[in-house]
Parts: C-alpha cells; sequence; structure tokens
C-alpha cells in the first residue's frame, strides 16, 4: 500500500504534488498551517487531513498514529519573507527559519519514524 505524506499541501507546489501523487497513491496524508484551505482539498483517494503547524514538535508527535504505514514523503512546507532583507525585522527572519528548517527537520524525522523499511523522501 502507497501511503505518502506531503507537507504545504493546501496549495501551491504542495496542492499540486498532491493532485498529481493522488492518481497513484492508496492514501494520502496532507499537512498544511491553513486548515480551512486544507479542508477545500478534494482528491480521488484516501486522504487523511493534518492541519498543523510543521515547525511545531508537539503538532508531529500528535500526527505520528496517522502517520502509519508511511510510504512516501514530499517536505514541501515553506515560507517566504516579503520584501527586502534590510527591511525584515528580525522576528519575521526567525519565522521564516522556523519553518523553514525547523519545520524540514521535524517533518524528516517524523517520517523517518514512520517509514518502516524500504521508502523514499523527497526535501
Amino acid at each position: 500500500m502507497s501511503v505518502t505524506l506531503v507537507t504545504g499541501a493546501a496549495s501551491g507546489i504542495g496542492l499540486a504534488t498532491a493532485t498529481l501523487l493522488a492518481d497513484t497513491a492508496e492514501r494520502l496524508i496532507l499537512v498544511d498551517r491553513d486548515a480551512d484551505a486544507l479542508a477545500r482539498v478534494a482528491l480521488p483517494c484516501t486522504v487523511d487531513l493534518l492541519p498543523g503547524d510543521v515547525a511545531d514538535e508537539d503538532f508531529w508527535e500528535s500526527a505520528a498514529p496517522y502517520l502509519g504505514g508511511l510510504t512516501h514523503a514530499v517536505v514541501n512546507a515553506g515560507v517566504a519573507g516579503a520584501g527586502a532583507i534590510a527591511g525584515l525585522d528580525f522576528a519575521e527572519w526567525r519565522r521564516i527559519l522556523s519553518v523553514n528548517l525547523d519545520g524540514a527537520f521535524l517533518t524528516l524525522r517524523a517520517a523517518m519514524r514512520a517509514i518502516d523499511g524500504a521508502g523514499a523522501i523527497v526535501a
């Protein structure tokens, strides 16, 4: 059984990836912090929607039971800052790093713990 995790799945590249995978995946686990947008995703396969922040370690602890049987993971969630670095405040910089780095680490760790045997992770 093919079970694929996709983060940042409510829009953009994440949604496009999930849409492509829906043709072959038996089950998709879609993660996004935008719960409303995630709820609007409709795909022709079994889908588990997990609204949450990929940079939140507690989120991944609570998500662990849903990751059973995971065979693939697409680590896609990320954010960009608005404007030039000269005008970026430090709090915004920390938010960007939290999602893009901590979020990738936590997603990879959760996926590696869940994938039993052979599998694939795209980061």
